[in-house]
Formats: structure tokens, C-alpha cells, sequence
């Protein structure tokens, strides 16, 4: 007999299933089922998913959902299109206005659908049945069929997990998502579950006496017919008068951004456009291009800075001239079929990069101009990795912190899962098998690994639709009161959504602010997108790896690309950016010997010379893939563009159905068997690893402008960079020495000069208060505004008097002493720590007007040693820089290197100016004394070994405490980072 579990919840029942889709319709498949529903808890967020397994399962999917009605739980599942459209609207009204619903609802939404009383009276049941035939109560086995008084009954299950002994899974969820603690032994003596997913035969057995439930639920499962075509279209329309005609308008605003990019346009810059506009107009794409120029538009008016680009739009000649983008697609060899192919039909994906800050405002903006409703973000699941599995578990079991640490961090970050951990780290396992307890959480943790967690929202996606999408796409709520989609991006376009990305780019904040605060303090007011791209001075500092701070550009690893390659002009940067990624890698030696000089540039072919030789005869770009098998074969750009994206796929019977079409293309233009096969191989190879030029080209843009920014406004930039991460004390000290590198000083903390945030007063930087750790804005704003409002501080107790409020607290006022920023009322630390207390009780008495009838008593304080105010310092701003010893050599040290920079030298001979902290001598086999010494700078830590010949020398200078110049190179041992002194001598 057959039969339909109609009551399935999948992981997207967030912590009540241990069921992926894939899983959860195998299972179905290998225990006999043909057809199978999908009703988790209020949402839809699994249904495309599960309709497409199903499909490809060959199974039929029924789409629905558990709605909670208080303490019962009613299923529904649509039988139409129509009836799914009514749970959409159903499934967003629970999330977002109505998340407790009541029968009366669920009455207005039953048309079209099945509807199941899974666990309720049968007084609803009689609410719901009346006036609605395909109404049913769920019965869970013959027994309870035959007690049940007149009611059209259906056989349920109440799948969560695979099998009886997943019970534990099914707890372990549910005390995670209720926050809740289980113990080792409860768990232990629970017995098989009940939740599982039974076989038909199973079914059949249970319901052995009532096989009319059984039949119920396949005339359920019958009765259903939801297709889907994924034809629809719903892309958003840009509102013109009722007479105007998109197609025409964008036309108009192409020609007249022609004419502002060029001036004068060649032929060939003519006929490029026309060719764009008719493949853009011919697919209706016309509305999507002018509401992104529109939105772009509002941003630039507002003063909001928009990237030169992102992505394969940046080829797009039409972007160029709606101002969408700013690299001239000509100038660089871009090809639009790379975004928009005439031969392969699909919707076009123009990604805006924006700065962070305005972001929210674009946004904002769209909303308000299509309709809330029309406007939405795009939904992302957090699942359970490797780490969170573990200790999620752990925690349940109320396993301490420290037993829980002691797994989870020998997890590595390649881990992809707990197995694989176990496979890399092989310690690990020896650590759980001590305890039992732990032995069995890794086995619970393992099962519930890609498990959604939480739902989130992705970083930069945003729907527009030409109308309300509801009508299209379930609903819920998002964060600050916005729209958010219950299904996932891979989803939405097949259902004729589209996605457009606005991307909040930190550096383009940065950019914006550092050409604010130059106006500011110079009155220069510089068109960032006007400056040289050939400045000799800032490819000379590139070129010697000084990118800190440099979108892109700041790695260990690009550094020293940058500076092999010695990059000296754009296409340099362009390269660089699109070699070093996995891959290209390997052939950053041969390009970077070729541009030298020092390799011969060859070419496969000479026809391929002018498409390769911006690239020393390496193909590193997408686009050259797609000119060489056009230059070769013969192909048009778009067949070419359907060519690489075969390549990508790697499907064997594909490939070699394309070669045989290469080789035939390639013999029609005249070249040989070999030669097209061979190219064929060159080609195949870099299809995987070749980047997208147009994106590197946009990318480059925008580190280029930077370096222009730090070369000749470097404390500007500077001071900007360290605002941008001000709340992270790591980059703020990376930043600072960054500084120092570039010669220029860096003030600490003042409440009579700083900012809330950095400043740079006289071509210095001077640190912002907010820079102090536990200080905070509402703090930092109160002693700014005052010292704004009402004139300096002229002591300790007049800051204290004006500055007496919740926000200004003795913690505060401690961590400004500790980071110096009181430095102006004594530079005795200790003294000022001891005078809080009576101050602050004195400042309590006084009342306005009364300030010098009162006295502090001055008492004698001796000052904190300075390894006292090393390490207080160090807590006020997470590192200690301006109390080291060696901050104050600041002009000895200009030509030497920092200790941070030892990774990067390793083997050249360098001079640094140290602190040495520890010493630890030893005597060798041959009775000679040699010693290891841990010194240091503001910058980093090392340690160093001095070999006897060299302590014999320098043993009456080599002592604790002091501050000496050393000599030597850098080299790893053991992975570990060792400098090798040569020569020592006293500063």
C-alpha cells in the first residue's frame, strides 16, 4: 500500500530538525516514497530547495508549512499555484505582523489547501473542516484512529531526524535553541525516538487496522499540482512620464555621456555603443540600467562616493557613460560580452561598490522611491561549522569553558568538518578520548555540522521588483524595520527576481574623508577621479612594498609581489591584483622575469602577440581567453564567453564536444591540428584560474588613488586610515608604526588637544580619544564638547568639576591618566591616580562659583616605574608604544627597520635600535658562553640568539634593561622567527 509523510520539518525549522533537504530526500527515496511534503515551523525557506531535490529525485514535492496556533500545531499544503501564493502571504504575515496567529486566520487562508489538524482538539478541527472539504485530523496510528469520533482522518508522521537513535539530536537542538542544559546520563537512558522517518512498510504496520489514513494521505499527495515554470520576469521599472519610453531615455542619456567622456567620438566608440544598446534593448534591460544610474546619481548628489566599478559591468560601455562606472572599457581592453552576452540569455548583474557610511542612505533611497514593499534583503543561514558544533554541544552538557577551549582550539581554520579536524589533528582525538562525556558530545556535534543555526542577512544584496514581492517571494522581517526574503540568493532569480548588490566598501569612506579633511586643512579640492595614473613618487613607494593601509594591497604576500615585480605603472597593479590569488600564483616568477628583462617574451603564436603582450605573452585575464579562442577558432565574444564558462564546469563530455568544435573553427581559419589543440590545452587550463580584468582593472582604481592619497597627503591618509579602525587596538598599532615608518610623529592621547577621534594637527597625528580603551563615545563626546564650549583645561580638578557626570567615570578618568592624556596637569602618573578620590569628593561640595575655596591637597607621590607605565599604557591602548624605551630614538631609527618587519627580511643583513628584556646564557659543549636574549621595539617581540665569538665582543653592552643597536639578519627556525646578531654597539 501507498502512503505520503505529510508532516516533514527539514533544519530550515531552525533547531528543531537534524534534516538537511539533500538528506532528508534521499532518505525518502530509499525508503519507497513517491512523493513526500516539506511543512516546517511558519516559514518557507527550504521550499525551492526542496522542490528542485524532489524533482531531481524524481519524487513529487508538496509544499507547505506547520503553523502554531498557541499550543496546536495545523499543517497546510497547497494543491495549486494559487494555494502556494496563499501560503507566501500566510508564511509572511507570521513573520512579520501576526507572529501568533489565531484560527480566524487561518480560516481566511485555507482555499486552494490541504489542511491537516496535526496536534489539536477536535473542536478546531471542526472550526477549520466547516465550509472546507479537504480538511483532516492527523492520527499518529491505528490506536488513535479507532478512538476518534466522526472525522475525516489522514496518517501522519512527525519526521525530524533520519532514524530512532537521532532522538539525541533532536534534544540536543532543542535545549541549544531554548538555552537549556541537559545531563550525560538522562540523555543516555532516553529510548529510540520517535521522530524518524519511517519506511512505507513501517506505515503500513502501524496502520495495519486503519488503512484508510493511509489511503488519505496518498489522495492527499494526489490531489496536489504545484509547477513551477521559472519564466516569470519581475524586474523593477524606472517611473517616466506615461508617454516616454525607457528604451529611448536610456538611449538619450548614453549619447549625452558619450559626448562628456570623449567629447568628439571615433567610429569606433560610436559603433561600440550602438552595439550595447541594441543587445540591452533587445532584452528588455533597459529600466535596469536607468534605475541603477538613478540611484547612483542620488549618491553622487549627496556627496556618497561610488566605486569605479565592481565586476564584469565595468566592461560595459554604456556604464561607462551613465556614469554606473568609471573605467573607460576602451582604454583597457574590456569586453562587455563578459557581462552581457548576446548568445546566453541571462539577467544582468551590475554590483555597486559604496562607501560604508552612505550606504544605508542609497538604500533608503531606493526604498522610498519603488515602495517598501517592492524593496527587500536577501536572507542567509547561519549553519553549525566545525567549532560552533562542539561547543554548542559542549556547553549543553555543561561541560567547563576550559575543557571546551581545549578541544575546540585544536580545531584548524581548513578544517571543513569535524572528521576532517580529527584527520589534520590527529592530538585531538587523543584529548576526547579521556573523557567519555566528550567522546559522546563529538559524536552528537558531528551530526548536527551544517545544520542551519540562525538566520542572517546577506552582506550586500537587495531586491527591487516591479511590484509588491509578496507576490513572488516569502517575507520576513530584516533588521532596522526593512524587508528581508525567506529564501535564499540562488533562489530568487529563477524566480524572476533580480539581485543588485550595494556593497559597503570601508576604503571608500576613507577616501571621501581623507578628501574632506585636505580641503579642510589645505583648501585643495582634488577630483579623485582626475588625478595622474602615472605619479612616479607613488609607484616608487609601491614598489618597495610600503602598502599598509592600501585596499588590496596591504598583505605580506602582495607586498612582496609588488616589489619583485617592481611595479611601475597601472596595468602593473592590474596584474599583480589578478596573479596573486591560487592559481596564477605559479606564474608570477615567469611574469615578473619577463617584465625585468630577464626572460625572453614568447608567444605560443604570433597572431597571439597583441592580445598577450600587455602580459609578457601569460594569459592572466577571462577576457584573453575569450580573444584567443575568437583570434583562433574563430568564435564571435559570445560563443567565446560560452566556451570559458564550459571550461569552468569541467563536465568531460562537454569538453571534448568543445575541443572537436575548437579544432574544426581553428582549422576553418588556417591554423594546424597541433596548434588548435594546443591552444585548446592553454586555454582549458586558464578558463579555472584566469580573473576577471574588468574587476581588476576597478579594483586597481581604487588602490591606485589610495597610494596617490598616502604619497602626498600621508599624515592626512594616515589619520583617516586609523579613524576607519579605531575600534580595533590591532590595526591601530599597525597603523602607528606605519606612520612612524613614513617619519612622521604620532602624539598620544590629549584632553586639551585630541578629538573624539585622530586628528592631524601640523602635518602630525595626533591620537584620538576614542582610541583609549573603556573611555567610550558618550565620554569622549562629553569632555570634547565641554573643552569646545567652555576653553581648556586648566587642571586635574577644574577637568573633574566640568567633566562631573555618569559618563565621565573614575574607570575613565584612570584609563586617561594610564594613556597620558593628562599629561598637561602632571607627568607624575602615580601622583594623579592618588588624587581621584579626593578630588572627586571635593568636586562634590563645590558649588558654582566656589571653585577656589577649595584646595587639594598636593601630597608627594613617586612615579610608576617605567615597566609600570609600559604596561599600564599597554592597557589603556592594547600595546605599549609611546613609554617604550626605544620610541624616544625615533630620528637614530629612520634608516633602520622595525622588529615587525623581520618576516619580510629574512636573511639581509639590518640594523634596528632594541630593548633587551630577558638574557638566558649557556655554555656550549666546548665550555664558551653564548646567550639568548628576548628584545624588543614599539613594534614587535623577537627573539635573538648571540653566538660566543659575538658575546666575547659584546658582553659588557649585552645586559637587561638597556637600549643597544643591533646588527645581524633574520631566519626561521622550526617556523619560528630568530634574529642572529653580528655586531652590537651603545646608542
Amino acid at each position: 500500500m501507498e502512503c505520503v509523510q505529510l508532516q516533514v520539518r527539514s533544519t530550515y525549522s531552525l533547531l528543531e530538525s537534524g534534516l538537511t533537504i539533500e538528506r532528508l530526500v534521499q532518505l525518502a527515496v530509499a525508503r519507497g516514497y513517491k512523493a513526500l511534503a516539506l511543512t516546517d515551523t511558519n516559514v518557507l525557506y527550504g521550499a525551492m530547495e526542496f522542490y528542485h531535490a524532489c524533482v531531481d529525485a524524481g519524487i513529487k514535492p508538496l509544499l507547505g508549512i506547520r503553523v502554531i496556533v498557541g499550543s496546536e500545531a495545523v499543517i497546510f499544503l497547497a494543491q495549486n499555484k494559487a494555494a502556494y501564493q496563499r501560503l507566501v502571504l500566510l508564511s509572511t504575515l507570521l513573520q512579520t505582523t501576526v507572529p501568533q496567529p489565531d484560527l480566524a486566520l487561518l480560516r481566511e487562508y485555507r482555499d486552494g489547501c490541504v489542511v491537516i489538524v496535526a496536534e489539536g482538539s477536535m473542536e478546531t478541527y471542526h472550526y477549520l473542516a466547516d465550509g472546507h472539504a479537504e480538511t483532516y485530523f492527523g492520527v499518529y496510528d491505528a490506536e488513535q484512529a479507532a478512538t476518534l469520533p466522526a472525522a475525516r482522518m489522514v496518517a501522519l508522521g512527525n519526521v525530524c531526524y533520519a532514524d530512532p537513535e537521532d532522538e539525541v539530536v533532536r534534544l540536543v537542538l532543542q535545549a541549544i535553541k531554548q538555552n537549556e542544559r541537559l545531563t550525560y546520563s538522562y540523555v543516555r537512558k532516553q529510548a529510540a525516538g520517535l521522530f524518524y522517518l519511517p519506511t512505507i512498510e513501517e506505515m503500513c504496520n502501524s496502520f495495519a487496522a486503519a488503512p484508510e489514513a493511509l489511503v488519505a494521505s496518498s489522495e492527499i499527495a494526489d490531489s496536489i499540482d504545484v509547477v513551477f515554470d521559472f519564466n516569470e520576469k519581475y524586474l523593477p521599472e524606472y517611473p517616466l512620464p506615461d508617454d516616454a519610453d525607457p528604451k529611448d531615455y536610456l538611449t538619450q542619456l548614453c549619447w549625452r555621456g558619450l559626448y562628456k567622456r570623449y567629447g568628439e567620438p571615433t567610429a569606433a566608440q560610436v559603433e561600440r555603443l550602438n552595439y550595447e544598446l541594441d543587445v540591452i534593448c533587445s532584452m528588455d534591460f533597459a529600466d535596469y540600467f536607468l534605475v541603477i544610474w538613478d540611484f547612483i546619481r542620488f549618491a553622487r548628489q549627496e556627496g556618497i562616493v561610488i566605486g569605479p566599478g565592481r565586476g564584469s559591468a565595468v566592461g560595459s560601455l554604456v556604464a561607462y557613460t551613465l556614469g554606473i562606472t568609471n573605467v573607460d572599457p576602451l582604454k583597457y581592453g574590456l569586453l562587455f560580452e563578459r557581462f552581457l552576452n548576446p548568445e546566453r540569455i541571462s539577467l544582468p548583474d551590475i554590483d555597486i561598490d559604496i562607501e560604508d557610511e552612505g550606504r544605508a542612505r542609497v538604500v533608503e533611497y531606493v526604498r522610498e522611491k519603488y515602495g517598501s514593499e517592492r524593496v527587500a534583503h536577501i536572507i542567509t543561514f547561519g549553519t553549525f561549522g566545525p567549532k560552533a558544533a562542539f561547543r554548542d554541544c559542549a556547553r549543553v552538557f555543561d561541560i567547563p569553558s576550559p575543557d571546551i577551549s581545549a578541544v575546540t582550539k585544536q580545531i584548524p581554520f581548513q578544517a571543513s568538518n569535524l572528521k576532517h579536524a580529527l584527520e589534520l589533528v590527529p592530538q585531538m582525538q587523543t584529548t576526547i578520548n579521556r573523557n567519555d562525556e566528550l567522546k559522546f558530545i563529538l559524536d552528537i556535534a558531528v551530526r548536527i555540522e551544517g545544520l542551519a543555526r540562525h538566520t542572517s542577512t546577506h552582506a550586500a544584496g537587495v531586491i527591487i521588483g516591479d511590484r509588491p514581492l509578496v507576490e513572488v517571494v516569502p517575507l520576513q522581517n530584516g533588521f532596522d524595520n526593512t524587508l528581508m526574503t525567506q529564501y535564499p540568493m540562488n533562489y530568487l532569480e529563477e524566480l524572476g527576481l533580480l539581485k543588485m548588490d550595494f556593497l559597503g566598501l570601508r576604503n571608500l569612506s576613507i577616501i571621501r574623508r581623507v578628501l574632506s579633511r585636505i580641503k579642510l586643512e589645505t583648501g585643495q579640492d582634488i577630483n579623485i577621479t582626475e588625478i595622474p595614473l602615472d605619479d612616479k613618487k607613488a609607484f616608487n613607494i609601491m614598489a618597495r612594498g610600503e602598502t599598509t593601509g592600501i585596499f588590496q594591497l596591504e598583505s605580506a604576500g602582495m607586498r612582496r609581489v609588488l616589489r619583485d615585480m617592481k611595479v611601475s605603472e597601472f596595468e602593473d597593479i592590474v596584474a599583480a591584483l589578478s596573479l596573486f590569488r591560487p592559481g596564477p600564483m605559479e606564474n608570477i616568477p615567469v611574469y615578473v622575469r619577463r617584465k625585468l628583462g630577464q626572460e625572453k617574451v614568447t608567444y605560443i603564436h604570433k597572431d597571439l602577440e597583441p592580445i598577450l603582450h600587455t602580459t609578457y605573452g601569460i594569459i592572466v585575464y577571462q577576457e584573453q581567453v575569450m580573444q584567443v579562442a575568437q583570434k583562433i577558432a574563430g568564435y564571435s565574444l559570445g560563443r567565446a564567453d560560452i566556451l570559458r564558462r564550459a571550461m569552468g564546469k569541467k563536465d568531460r563530455a562537454i569538453l571534448e564536444q568543445e575541443r572537436e568544435n575548437f579544432i574544426q573553427g581553428s582549422l576553418e581559419q588556417g591554423y594546424t591540428n597541433e596548434l588548435a589543440n594546443h591552444v585548446y590545452d592553454l586555454i582549458l587550463k586558464f578558463a579555472n584560474y584566469g580573473f576577471n580584468k574588468s574587476h581588476a582593472v576597478a579594483y586597481a582604481m581604487i588602490a591606485y588613488q589610495m597610494m596617490y592619497l598616502k604619497t602626498h597627503y600621508t599624515a592626512i591618509f594616515l589619520t583617516e586610515l586609523l579613524n576607519s579602525v579605531i575600534a580595533s587596538e590591532g590595526k591601530i598599532y599597525e597603523y602607528i608604526k606605519e606612520a612612524r615608518r613614513f617619519g612622521i610623529r604620532v602624539l598620544p592621547p590629549n584632553v586639551n588637544e585630541s578629538m573624539s577621534g585622530f586628528s592631524a594637527p601640523d602635518g602630525q597625528i595626533r591620537m584620538g580619544l576614542l582610541a583609549i580603551k573603556n573611555v567610550g563615545e558618550a565620554a569622549t563626546k562629553q569632555i570634547v564638547n565641554e573643552r569646545i564650549e567652555n576653553g581648556r583645561y586648566t587642571s586635574f580638578q577644574d577637568f573633574i568639576h566640568r567633566n562631573n557626570n555618569r559618563s565621565v567615570t573614575k574607570r575613565v578618568i584612570e584609563q586617561l591618566i594610564d594613556a597620558k592624556a593628562m599629561s598637561d596637569f602632571s607627568d607624575n602618573q602615580a601622583y594623579l591616580h592618588s588624587m581621584i578620590d579626593q578630588t572627586v569628593a571635593i568636586n562634590e561640595l563645590i558649588f558654582p562659583g566656589a571653585e577656589d575655596l577649595f584646595a587639594v591637597e598636593q601630597v608627594k607621590v613617586d612615579n610608576f616605574s617605567i615597566e609600570e607605565q609600559m604596561e599600564r599604557e599597554k592597557k589603556a591602548f592594547g600595546f605599549s608604544m609611546f613609554m617604550h624605551p626605544t620610541s624616544r630614538y625615533s630620528a637614530e631609527r629612520a634608516n633602520m627597520i622595525s622588529l615587525d618587519q623581520g618576516a619580510e627580511l629574512i636573511g639581509r643583513q639590518v640594523d634596528a635600535i632594541v630593548y633587551i628584556e630577558r638574557i638566558k646564557s649557556i655554555k656550549t659543549k666546548k665550555g664558551d658562553i653564548m646567550v639568548f636574549v628576548t628584545f624588543s621595539d614599539d613594534s614587535a617581540t623577537v627573539s635573538a640568539t648571540v653566538f660566543p665569538n659575538t658575546y666575547d665582543r659584546y658582553s659588557q653592552i649585552l645586559e637587561k634593561g638597556a637600549v643597544v643597536r643591533v646588527n645581524g639578519k633574520f631566519e626561521t627556525r622550526n617556523d619560528q622567527l630568530n634574529f642572529i646578531v653580528s655586531q652590537v654597539s651603545i646608542v
